[in-house]
């Protein structure tokens, strides 16, 4: 059963990515894949801090951020992930050795569609490196987003693990 603080940053991203969503549709803003996690982490995430929100500092919050690769046939110790959620303020992977191994509350890997045929569909490959990631790490909570903002569609739909 996962814990209440699990359930409470569960609940904070998913709201943000709900907001995020309602926002997408009703408006013209136009970005590419780090633009779209750039403004998620700075209009709806930052919009949920609070002293006693599982977000209480914006320092938690990293974009393009290392992470040790889960256990499989990766070429890099670690590898960047587009936004991670820590547990407190400015923690981040490294241990005093520079190796990574600590693990973040989330790691969220995004992919936006702006004129490609493939749609609003997450990546094959991200499914597979957060839900490996999660499984090595049951203390994270892992989030593949995709968003598709070509003309008339704009979709955000998010797997969570």
């Amino acid at each position: 059963m996962p814990s209440r603080r699990s359930r409470k940053i569960d609940r904070l991203v998913e709201d943000a990515l709900q907001d995020f969503s309602l926002w997408l549709k009703d408006s013209s803003w136009q970005g590419k894949e780090r633009d779209c996690v750039n403004l998620f982490a700075h209009k709806f995430l930052f919009a949920k801090i609070a002293p006693n929100a599982p977000i209480h500092c914006p320092t938690q919050v990293c974009i393009e951020c290392a992470l040790k690769q889960p256990t499989g046939s990766y070429t890099t110790l670690s590898a960047p992930k587009d936004l991670v959620i820590w547990g407190e303020p400015m923690q981040n992977t490294w241990s005093s050795a520079w190796v990574a191994v600590y693990a973040p509350l989330v790691v969220m890997e995004w992919k936006v569609c702006v004129r490609e045929k493939r749609g609003s569909k997450c990546s094959k490959h991200d499914e597979e490196w957060v839900a490996a990631y999660v499984e090595e790490n049951p203390k994270t909570t892992g989030y593949v987003v995709a968003v598709d903002i070509r003309p008339g569609i704009r979709d955000v739909r998010w797997k969570r693990y």
